[in-house]
């Protein structure tokens, strides 16, 4: 049987309330960081984030690859949506 068929028995209730089925089991988890970063492995098992640019802030990024070139090491991030810069 489905619940709240009307408007009138959905508003004012939680989204926990209506789907305390669904919910019940689970682990709540709450998000210290946000921004996208990557890892840098310093070696001895200890890694430092590093927090990406503000433009690289600003869309969604789906890997990363690393080459080096001249001695030195860069990160290349891909992914994008279509206008989201």
């Amino acid at each position: 049987k489905k619940a709240y068929l009307t408007y009138s028995e959905v508003a004012g209730q939680s989204v926990q309330y209506m789907f305390y089925d669904l919910f019940k089991g689970y682990t709540e988890l709450q998000a210290e960081v946000l921004a996208s970063s990557c890892f840098i492995n310093s070696g001895s098992e200890e890694f430092n984030r590093l927090d990406l640019p503000y433009d690289a802030q600003l869309a969604p990024i789906f890997s990363f690859t690393e080459f080096a070139q001249a001695n030195q090491n860069f990160l290349v991030a891909g992914g994008k949506f279509f206008y989201v810069f």
